[in-house]
């Protein structure tokens, strides 16, 4: 008698698809959430400027603001 050969077609199944929707599903939820943050910063980092090109107009009308003395908001060193 010949032994039958044994199967070689073997798949993940229902529990590889299963943790694989769910990690697709994390992925989703995370990168929106990322989005949603990142949205708020640009908006918040949008305002700060706004705010500072409002006080450089007033000081500016002032006559307050001097070369030297004047803040850039450049908080890198000069190369």
């Amino acid at each position: 008698m010949i032994a039958a050969e044994p199967a070689t077609n073997v798949t993940a199944g229902l529990p590889g698809f299963l943790v694989l929707f769910f990690v697709a599903l994390a992925c989703w939820f995370l990168y929106r959430s990322m989005n949603r943050h990142l949205r708020k910063v640009r908006y918040q980092a949008g305002d700060l400027t706004s705010n500072q090109r409002a006080e450089q107009r007033t000081n500016g009308a002032d006559g307050a603001d001097s070369a030297a003395g004047a803040d850039t908001g450049n908080d890198r060193p000069n190369d």
